[in-house]
């Protein structure tokens, strides 16, 4: 089965499992904190957002007065984003497809969610960002969200669980994910790997911070009630502003500036 089919069959119960989940508000807060935080929101952009999920953040950014055009390769995520957003143009298009949009609708930002690049092999990785730094001009710039090879709460919570085997199971090359009841091959990507990529394709003034490095993974959100969230979101607070705990968050992001 195909990796749109899989994300197609997940559409649905997309929101419910991850989107509206306590894990998943308290992760989306932390990518907007950053967001804010590099004055995203100083001046309105012509956004091209790649898996784009259920369209939660393009939504985000119309509130902000940005133009966005909404890309996933999933038809049916496309479907419910277009329920939620008023301005935003809709695609139904794969990553590197998606890229051929960005000139002839004059972006001047990329933006990717959530481990969307995770879906791709270190040569589709190579080969994306090749692609991208030829559509992005001087001073554009792009924001990843992506998952690393290692995950701190994760390995905690099964050395506790004793499974001591699926430890570190992110530093595999590939990993096969269920996704809709669907196994989707998952590849973990760390800030170095990334860093060195957008240097050598023309990008400076790169910048990662974790997302997650004490909330935990979004399928351990049932393991997660409202007073514990408040107490490790406090403590994402006080932890999550070091850049070097990147490579050990659930997810980290990254920013970068067109030479």
């Amino acid at each position: 089965m195909s990796v749109e089919t899989a994300f197609d069959s997940a559409a649905k119960e997309y929101d419910d499992v991850f989107t509206k989940s306590l894990v998943g508000r308290l992760q989306r807060r932390r990518v907007y904190h950053w967001l804010n935080h590099w004055s995203f929101n100083d001046q309105k952009h012509h956004i091209l957002e790649i898996n784009g999920g259920t369209g939660e953040d393009a939504q985000y950014f119309e509130k902000s007065g940005h133009q966005v055009l909404f890309t996933d390769i999933s038809e049916k995520m496309v479907e419910y984003a277009r329920l939620k957003l008023q301005n935003s143009i809709c695609l139904s298009s794969d990553m590197i497809s998606a890229i051929d949009h960005y000139r002839e609708r004059k972006c001047d930002v990329i933006f990717s969610n959530f481990g969307g690049l995770n879906c791709l092999s270190p040569a589709e990785l190579n080969l994306f960002f090749s692609q991208v730094s030829l559509v992005q001009a001087a001073n554009n710039h792009i924001y990843l969200v992506i998952m690393p090879a290692g995950c701190l709460v994760e390995n905690l919570y099964f050395f506790f669980t004793f499974r001591w085997r699926r430890m570190f199971r992110r530093r595999r090359s590939k990993l096969s994910v269920n996704v809709g009841d669907t196994q989707v091959n998952t590849y973990y990507h760390n800030p170095r790997r990334i860093k060195k990529l957008l240097r050598s394709n023309g990008y400076y003034n790169i910048s990662s911070k974790p997302v997650a490095i004490v909330l935990p993974p979004s399928y351990l959100t049932n393991k997660v009630g409202n007073t514990m969230g408040k107490v490790l979101y406090f403590f994402e607070r006080l932890f999550g502003s070091f850049s070097l705990f990147s490579i050990w968050s659930d997810h980290y992001i990254i920013k970068a500036i067109k030479k």
